[in-house]
C-alpha cells in the first residue's frame, strides 16, 4: 500500500493595511503648530539707536524699523531637519499638515507684501519671492487701437501667383 502524502494548504498571509517600505516617518502633529509659529512673525521690530551730531557734539536716539526676515518652507525645514521633498510628501499625506502649509503662506503673503509696499524689502526680489514662492503671476493685457481687441490677418500664400 502506498502512501501518498497530502499538502496543507498554505495561503498567503494577509498583508498589513497602510504597509510602508522604507524608513518610518519623521512627521510628527505638532509640526503643523510649528509650522506656524514660524511663520507668524512680526512684520518689523522697531530698535533704538544712539548717534552722534559731530557738530552740536551730542548724541541722540533713533528709532529704526528692521524688516522681519521672510519666513520660508526652505527655513522650516531647515529647522526640523528634512528636505522639501519631505514638506511636499506630508502635505499629500497628511491633510492637517497642507492645511497647515496654506495657512503659513499667507502669513508669509502678508509680511512681503507689507514690507515690500513700506519700502522695507527690495521690490524686484519680492516680486521674484511672488512669483516663486505665492505663485503670483504677472499679466500683460494686449489690446489694438482704442483698447479694441486685437485684429489678426492672415495670408493664404497658397492663393497667391508666383512668377516663374
Amino acid at each position: 500500500m502506498s502512501k501518498i502524502a497530502t499538502a496543507k494548504s498554505q495561503t498567503a498571509p494577509t498583508p498589513k493595511k497602510n504597509y510602508h517600505v522604507g524608513r518610518p516617518t519623521k512627521y510628527k502633529r505638532k509640526y503643523c503648530s510649528e509650522i506656524l509659529k514660524y511663520f507668524d512673525k512680526p512684520l518689523y521690530e522697531i530698535i533704538e539707536i544712539k548717534k552722534w551730531d559731530s557738530k552740536k557734539s551730542i548724541s541722540y536716539k533713533v528709532n529704526e524699523i528692521i524688516p522681519c526676515e521672510l519666513p520660508t518652507l526652505a527655513g522650516f525645514c531647515c529647522e526640523i531637519g528634512v528636505d522639501s521633498d519631505t514638506l511636499g510628501n506630508w502635505a499629500k499625506e497628511y491633510p492637517e499638515f497642507f492645511g497647515a502649509i496654506n495657512r503659513a503662506k499667507k502669513f508669509q503673503e502678508k509680511i512681503l507684501v507689507t514690507n515690500t509696499l513700506s519700502g522695507k524689502y527690495n521690490g524686484y526680489f519680492a516680486g521674484l519671492c511672488a512669483a516663486n514662492y505665492l505663485n503670483w503671476k504677472q499679466k500683460n493685457e494686449v489690446t489694438g487701437k482704442d483698447d479694441q481687441p486685437l485684429t489678426i490677418q492672415t495670408i493664404d500664400y497658397s492663393k497667391i501667383e508666383t512668377k516663374e
